[in-house]
C-alpha cells in the first residue's frame, strides 16, 4: 500500500492504488465516464446526503451500518474521481 507524505493527514485508504477501480466510482456516484467536474462534484454532494449518518440514525443497525458504508465509499469516489491523478 501506497504511504502518504507525513505532512499528509488524509485516511490511509485515500493512498491505495485504485487502477481499474474508476468505472466503480463513476457508478457509485452515478455518473458517466464523461462527466465533468461540476457534475461529479454534484453527484457527490446529492449522493453524500442521502448517506450521511445523521440522515439515516432512525433505521435499524442493518440500515445504518449500509448508511455508514456507503457514505464512506461516496467519499472514496469523489475523492478519486475529482483527483486527475487518481482517476487516470
Amino acid at each position: 500500500m501506497h504511504r502518504p507524505p507525513a505532512a499528509d493527514h488524509r485516511p490511509p485508504h485515500l493512498f491505495i492504488e485504485h487502477k481499474g477501480d474508476t468505472e466503480k466510482f463513476y457508478n457509485i456516484l452515478g455518473v458517466s465516464k464523461n462527466a465533468d467536474a461540476s457534475e461529479i462534484k454534484k453527484a457527490y454532494r446529492k449522493a453524500a446526503l442521502k448517506w450521511h449518518p445523521d440522515k439515516n440514525s432512525d433505521g435499524d443497525e442493518a440500515q445504518r451500518a449500509h448508511a455508514e458504508k456507503m457514505f464512506k465509499e461516496v467519499g472514496e469516489a469523489y475523492a478519486i474521481l475529482s483527483d486527475g491523478q487518481k482517476k487516470a
